[in-house]
This record gives structure tokens, C-alpha cells and sequence, in this order.
């Protein structure tokens, strides 16, 4: 058996470089906690927030062709999930961090008319709702702006149609329209926000569709998605910030829209030359294509002959396309950021014991939810917000009979005490917040910051392979 010695002026030597190198690889190797004020000018706070549309469509497409008891159905449950009541509740987690840049998914508009003559009336209004309930809390923030252009994209959208998608709510309908009847539609939207002391420093905005729809019903029901985006001057940096929100619903034996709408956003991007941060709802889990062994509560992509490993992932897409995912740790089920109950009291009764196995203590079971990174960006921190339930920041005190039903019933799941009124959540989504300096290398806390440490391992085992080949210690036998 052969042994190495070293002598004490070359271990010395050697670990000093392999200290320094690690040091480069891997950067530091704590994370600072997230102030709410950045420590210095090119620092940034970024968050992105899917707001929920308030419903599940899935009850409502079941009662199809029944165009009327689904637009009934779905009207009954956005008024049960108010927005204008958890609107608030949202802003006070938001007062908590002052991001200068949220991103926003699922900012849905409800527009009705009573008849043919009229034009729809926006009924409900998130983006309105939710920019008030900001200013409500001390918050001013506008919609990304330059010029006539803004950074809010329409996307699903399900156009009122007279006389079929007609809905029954005089408390609503009487005062605006004199009638206790209705035709609505929906219209969902991606939307920048900016707080409004860095307003002026944005030099362009834009918004894109992707090519990949989904035909939810042929001929009756296109679903598209799409991105926004601001170009904001910081420090003499032009930093992009896009918000995307990709294709949910996915087919058996086949490639999800999710994927090939991942490749386009790349591709869309690839000719930004200075920082940019991706952030939003991208429907995939980094454990995606799902296998027949492994858990899979919220039936999510699985895998087969044409959806095969992490090709087949929106997530992995954007990893492998360059970005790093800001963190946190997206393998952690601490970290998951979806599994609400559709009325929003209390997570999901059906996945909760498949999360407290995992590890999530909420009831929540998939993390979909992530802000990118590539480009001269160092990410300081990053958090999961608005998963912590029933005592979170961004919970509200709801009212409905089912919500009271839900939320006691989630208690007992969880195992914890029920709580003397319905509790719900913000949003059927938990928010991600990331704070990072620019100018810095990329670099992340999250799932992609992995590969880093392994190259840093890789570099170390070679460098002492070198070593060794070189003759550079010697030898002894015993």
C-alpha cells in the first residue's frame, strides 16, 4: 500500500489555493437575511406574485356544454375568493419587503354588459384593486410605462358572449346596470410593476404571446400566454425584468406547451447583452416528467415516450438556457409554492398528507414559482412569502359558508387548531422574493447554484490530480 506525505510548507501551499479557488467557484457561502431596504444603489428587490384568477376552472369546464351554469359557477366562486377583500391582505406582505420590481401573473379583469348595446364594463379589476390596496399601505407603484406602451399582456381570455355566458348576481349587476342579470367574460394578464420612485427610469417596455396555445375548446376556447417586460436604468446598468406566466395543462404521451413556450421566452431573450431577471409562474416542478414511482399529488407532467427528463421541463429549459435560479432552494419542500384550496381556506385536504410527508408544513406540494437570473446579476438572498398559513402576513379573514367548511377541515389535516373564524390565503400561489446586487457574477441560492459547488469539487479533484501526477509529494512506503 502506497501513502502520500506532504510536506507542511506544500499542504500549506495546497490549501491555500484550494481554499482560493472554492472561494472563486463557489462564492460566498452564507446568505444574508432580506432587508427591506437595499444597502446600497445597485442593489435591487424583485418579486413575483401569481394573483389567482379565484377560480378552478376545471368544476367549470365540466359543466360543458352548459355555457351558462359554467359562467355561473365560475362568477360564484371569484365572489366567494374576493379580490377586493385578500387585495389587502397581499399589499401587507408586500410592505414587508418594497421590491422596486414586481411581477405579476393571473391579474384577471371581469367584464360585463347587460345586453348587446352596452359596452362591458369592468366589473372587477385586479390591477386596479391591487395598485390600491398598495397605496393603502403607503405603497406607490405603477404600471411599467414608456411612452403609450405598457407592460401588461393579455393573455386567456373568454369574451362575454349576450345571452350565453350570462350570470345571476343582483347585488352586483342592479346598481351598475338596473338588472339582476349579466353577460361576463374574463380577461387574464401578465403585468411589471415598478414602484413609482424609479418610474422615470424606464427606457422601454414590451409585452409578447407565445406560439403555443392551448385549444382547451376547439373552436370555442383558445388559451394563450404570454410575457411583459421593462427595460429600468440603474446605476448606468440596463437591467431587463421580464413576468411570464406558461401553460398549465398538459396532454398524456405528449410535449406540454410549458416546454416549448420555455424555449421561446429563451430565445426571445438571447440577445439581451446586459442583466436580466425572469420571474414567474412557469408550471413546472425541477422533478418533472414525473415517473410512475415518484409522488405526484398535484398531477403534474409524467413522464413518456415523448416527454422524457429534464428536456421536458420549463424549468430545467431556462437552467440549461443560461439562467440561474435565484433560490431558494427549489428541491426543498420548505420551499413549495403551490397547493392552496381553490376557495384559498387553508391548503389543499387532498395533498396535505403528501406534504407533511415531503416535508412542507403548509400543505403545499409543488414549487412552480421562480425568479431567473443571468447576466452580471449576484443574488444576496432570496425567500419563499405567503405560504405560511393560518397566521401569515397575506391571509384574510374570509366569510363564506364553504370557506368555513374548508378552513376547519384544513386544520384538522394539518394537525393544528382550528381557528375561531375562516382563515384564507393571499393567493392559491406563494411569492418568491430575491434581493441581488448588480454588476456582481450570476450566481444563485437556489437549485442551479448546485452545479457551482460541484464544479468547485470537480476543480479541486483535479487540481490535487495534477498534483500528484507532477510528483509534487512524495513518497513513502511503510
Amino acid at each position: 500500500m502506497t501513502t502520500l506525505r506532504f510536506s507542511a510548507r506544500f499542504t500549506r501551499v495546497v490549501i491555500a489555493f484550494a481554499v482560493g479557488s472554492a472561494y472563486l467557484l463557489m462564492g460566498p457561502l452564507s446568505t444574508p437575511a432580506i432587508s427591506a431596504e437595499p444597502s446600497d444603489g445597485s442593489d435591487i428587490t424583485v418579486m413575483t406574485q401569481n394573483l389567482y384568477l379565484g377560480a378552478d376552472l376545471a368544476p367549470a369546464l365540466a359543466l360543458m356544454p352548459d355555457v351558462a351554469a359554467a359562467a355561473q359557477d365560475l362568477w360564484e366562486s371569484v365572489r366567494v375568493t374576493d379580490f377586493s377583500a385578500r387585495a389587502p391582505a397581499l399589499a401587507a406582505e408586500v410592505a414587508t419587503i418594497d421590491p422596486m420590481v414586481i411581477g405579476l401573473q393571473e391579474v384577471t379583469t371581469w367584464l360585463c354588459t347587460p345586453d348587446s348595446t352596452t359596452t362591458p364594463v369592468a366589473v372587477i379589476d385586479f390591477t386596479a384593486d391591487y395598485l390600491a390596496a398598495l397605496a393603502g399601505n403607503g405603497l406607490g407603484y405603477v404600471v411599467a410605462t414608456k411612452g403609450d406602451a405598457k407592460a401588461f399582456s393579455p393573455g386567456f381570455a373568454i369574451e362575454p358572449i349576450i345571452g350565453a355566458t350570462v350570470v345571476n348576481d343582483p347585488a352586483t349587476f342592479q346598481p351598475l346596470f338596473g338588472t339582476d342579470q349579466a353577460s361576463c367574460g374574463f380577461e387574464i394578464a401578465d403585468v411589471l410593476l415598478v414602484r413609482t420612485d424609479i418610474a422615470d427610469r424606464v427606457t422601454a417596455v414590451g409585452i409578447g404571446t407565445y406560439d403555443d396555445v392551448l385549444e382547451l375548446i376547439p373552436g370555442l376556447i383558445t388559451v394563450e400566454r404570454g410575457y411583459a417586460w421593462a427595460d429600468l436604468e440603474l446605476d448606468g446598468t440596463s437591467v431587463r425584468f421580464v413576468t411570464t406566466h406558461l401553460e398549465p395543462v398538459w396532454l398524456p404521451n405528449s410535449e406540454p406547451n410549458s416546454v416549448r413556450q420555455a424555449r421561446q421566452l429563451v430565445k426571445v431573450v438571447a440577445d439581451v447583452t446586459g442583466p436580466i431577471v425572469v420571474m414567474g409562474d412557469f408550471n413546472a416542478d425541477p422533478r418533472d416528467p414525473r415517473g410512475p414511482e415518484d409522488p405526484n399529488p398535484a398531477a403534474q407532467p409524467e413522464a413518456s415516450a415523448a416527454c422524457q427528463g429534464r428536456t421536458c421541463n420549463a424549468y430545467w429549459i431556462m437552467v440549461d438556457g443560461g439562467f440561474v435560479d435565484a433560490g431558494p432552494d427549489s428541491t426543498d419542500p420548505v420551499n413549495f409554492t403551490w397547493g392552496a384550496d381553490a376557495t384559498l381556506a387553508g391548503p389543499d385536504i387532498s395533498r396535505v398528507p403528501a406534504a407533511i410527508i415531503s416535508g412542507n408544513s403548509s400543505g403545499y406540494t409543488e414549487r412552480i414559482d421562480y425568479v431567473f437570473v443571468r447576466g452580471e446579476i449576484k443574488v444576496i438572498s432570496s425567500k419563499v412569502v405567503g405560504n405560511t398559513w393560518p397566521t401569515g402576513i397575506s391571509t384574510w379573514a374570509c366569510e363564506a359558508a364553504v370557506q368555513a367548511t374548508n378552513s376547519a377541515a384544513a386544520a384538522v389535516a394539518l394537525g393544528t387548531s382550528a381557528p375561531d373564524d375562516a382563515v384564507c390565503f393571499g393567493s392559491d400561489h406563494a411569492a418568491v422574493v430575491m434581493v441581488a446586487s448588480i454588476g456582481g457574477a450570476e450566481s444563485g441560492t437556489g437549485t442551479g447554484s448546485s452545479l457551482v459547488w460541484f464544479v468547485g469539487g470537480v476543480a479541486l479533484i483535479v487540481v490535487i490530480a495534477i498534483v500528484i501526477r507532477l510528483g509534487l509529494v512524495r513518497r513513502s512506503r511503510p
